[in-house]
């Protein structure tokens, strides 16, 4: 992917790391902080992609190994049925929504 995608990922990290100062951290909660927070959310989105992929080819189906045609973009399914959409989930946002908790 390309690096302007991860933008608001590393905003997000930033803010989640400069929440906490170096002070009130000890080398180990740092270590902790930085492997389950830094380190988990690229692979985490990643895999969001890789499962809406999944899905995306699973609901337009496929024929002999070759994808049949998107009628509307996927984004528009993404909205709720009361806005002409089939009310699927952004599987990257609502992870994004539940990191933020």
């Amino acid at each position: 992917m390309k690096g302007e995608h991860f933008q608001p990922l590393r905003e997000k990290l930033r803010k989640r790391l400069t929440a906490y100062t170096e002070k009130h951290l000890s080398a180990a909660a740092k270590e902790v902080l930085i492997k389950s927070v830094a380190q988990a959310l690229p692979t985490y989105i990643m895999v969001c992609d890789d499962l809406t992929s999944i899905i995306r080819n699973f609901w337009w189906g496929s024929e002999k190994g070759k994808r049949k045609t998107a009628w509307t973009a996927w984004k528009n399914l993404l909205l709720k049925k009361t806005q002409g959409g089939l009310g699927f989930k952004d599987m990257r946002a609502f992870n994004q929504a539940m990191l933020a908790r």
